[in-house]
């Protein structure tokens, strides 16, 4: 587009009216640079994009194996609770348990997942640890 309006923009030397599709070199030197430049930056833009997706998406895929371990009635509740995006209401009524046992069950299940991340994180850092030390 860039490149278009300088080729049909107005030119002094030709009073005032429409460009007949002269540009000097240089301007088309410049031109042509600055759409370089902006389809790398904005190629680099879609790769660090894609990165962060995929990170996402394996971090999804651990969580929602993780979440598949708990006891499946915890798993249900976390799954309509911050999944599905219900309020408590809601998933003590899908549910068809009492108030405090979707609370306990909620509570006790983040505890789990807390464990499970903490857990892998630690053999992690065993792991890195041993590898260092070869």
């Amino acid at each position: 587009e860039l490149i278009d309006s300088l080729s049909l923009g107005n030119h002094p030397r030709d009073n005032g009216g429409p460009r007949t599709g002269h540009i000097s070199d240089r301007t088309m030197a410049i031109a042509l640079q600055y759409q370089d430049l902006t389809q790398s930056l904005n190629n680099e833009t879609v790769a660090g994009i894609l990165r962060e997706l995929r990170a996402l998406e394996a971090e999804t895929e651990k969580l929602d194996f993780y979440i598949s371990l708990l006891d499946k009635r915890k798993s249900r509740i976390i799954r309509l609770y911050y999944f599905d995006g219900k309020t408590l209401e809601q998933t003590i009524a899908e549910t068809q348990a009492a108030k405090r046992t979707v609370i306990k069950y909620r509570a006790a299940a983040l505890r789990e997942l807390t464990d499970m991340y903490a857990f892998i994180d630690r053999v992690k850092g065993e792991k890195r640890e041993a590898g260092d030390g070869k």
